[in-house]
C-alpha cells in the first residue's frame, strides 16, 4: 500500500535532487528516506529514480508518477481549504507561472491588493517562457500559469498585448509612423527566446523571412543591443522597459495583438483560493474607476517606453 510519507519523500527528492537534502527538509535520516523510496518502489514495482553526477534524476518511470502524485497532495490542499472555507477562513498557496514582463508590470501589484483582504494566502511564484509554464501547468507543478492560449488547457483571457517594432534611434525607418514586416527583414534581427510561436503567428502567410543574427532571453539584453545599433526586434508593449531607452517604438503593419490571460488544468483541480485570485483579477481589469492609492486599475499600471529618446 502505499503511504502520503513515501510520497512526500518522492516529491522532495525531486525538488531537492537529494536523499540527504530531502531528508534535511523533511527531519529524517538518509537511511529513513532511502528506505522509504525502497518501499515506494517495491509497492509500485518500478525504479524511480537513477544516481546521474552525484545527482538523483527520475528515471521514465517516475516522471509518468511525477504530475499524478503532485496532484494528491494538489487536491489534500483542496480538501483542507474548503474546509476551512467553511469555516469562514480563507487560506492556502497560490503556485503561480508567469513570463517576465507579466511579473514585472502586475503580478506584484495583483498579489499585493489579493494580500489586503485574504492576508493569510501565500504565494508560490516561478518565471519561464511559454512552454515553460505550459508544461509546468500540464504536470501539476503550478495551479495556474499566465501566458498565451495553450492547446489542451482551460484558458481565461484577461488582456490584449500589441506587438511593436523596436528599432535603434538612429535607424533610417525611425521617421515612418508604423512599420511592416517588409521594412526590417534584411536587417539584423533579435529573437526573443521562448518567443517563437508568437514569431512564427505573426510572419504566417506573409512570406517574409527575418534576417535572424542573435536569439537572447532577457528583454533589458535585448534593448541594450538595440541601442547600440546591432539589430531590431518585435516585442510586446507589455515588455517594453520602464526607463527612457534610446529607442524608437513603432506600430506593426499589419498590427497584431496577444492575448494574455491564465491557463489551468480544469476548473475542478483549482483550489478556492485560486478560484478566488482569478475572480479577483476579472473584478480589477473590469474595474470602471480608478482607485489611486490602492492602484486598483491595471489598465494604469502598463508603463511603456518612449517612443522617442
Amino acid at each position: 500500500m502505499l503511504n502520503h510519507l513515501q510520497l512526500e519523500v518522492f516529491l522532495k527528492i525531486v525538488e531537492t535532487g537529494s536523499f540527504t537534502k530531502a531528508g534535511e527538509n523533511l527531519n529524517m535520516t538518509q537511511s529513513a528516506v532511502s528506505h522509504s523510496i525502497a518501499s515506494l518502489e517495491k509497492n509500485l514495482g518500478v525504479k524511480l529514480f537513477e544516481r546521474v553526477n552525484r545527482t538523483m534524476r527520475l528515471t521514465s518511470a517516475g516522471n509518468v508518477i511525477l504530475p499524478h502524485v503532485r496532484e494528491i497532495f494538489n487536491q489534500d490542499s483542496i480538501i483542507l481549504q474548503k474546509a476551512n472555507k467553511l469555516l469562514n477562513v480563507e487560506f492556502g498557496t497560490i503556485k503561480i507561472a508567469c513570463f517576465p514582463s507579466f511579473m514585472t508590470k502586475w503580478l506584484p501589484n495583483l498579489m499585493r491588493l489579493y494580500n489586503r483582504r485574504f492576508p493569510k494566502i501565500d504565494f508560490q511564484i516561478i518565471e519561464g517562457d511559454y512552454n515553460e509554464i505550459t508544461d509546468w501547468v500540464k504536470d501539476g507543478k503550478v495551479d495556474i500559469g499566465f501566458s498565451i492560449e495553450s492547446a489542451d488547457l482551460c484558458f481565461e483571457a484577461f488582456v490584449r498585448d500589441s506587438m511593436l517594432v523596436v528599432l535603434p534611434e538612429n535607424s533610417p525607418l525611425s521617421h515612418l509612423s508604423d512599420v511592416k514586416l517588409e521594412d526590417i527583414a534584411k536587417l539584423p534581427y533579435i529573437n526573443v527566446k521562448g518567443y517563437e510561436k508568437l514569431l512564427d503567428e505573426i510572419l504566417m502567410g506573409t512570406g517574409v523571412r527575418l534576417n535572424v543574427k542573435y536569439n537572447l532571453h532577457n528583454t533589458y539584453s535585448i534593448i541594450s543591443m538595440v541601442e547600440e545599433g546591432f539589430g531590431v526586434t518585435i516585442l510586446p508593449e507589455l515588455a517594453l522597459p520602464r526607463y527612457q531607452a534610446k529607442i524608437h517604438v513603432k506600430p506593426l503593419q499589419p498590427a497584431f495583438i496577444r492575448t494574455i490571460g491564465c491557463i489551468f488544468r480544469s476548473a475542478e483541480t483549482l483550489s478556492p483560493a485560486v478560484k478566488a485570485f482569478l475572480s479577483f483579477i476579472t473584478e480589477q481589469l473590469n474595474s470602471g474607476e480608478n482607485d489611486k492609492s490602492d492602484e486598483t486599475n491595471l489598465n494604469n499600471n502598463q508603463t511603456t517606453a518612449e517612443k522617442t529618446p
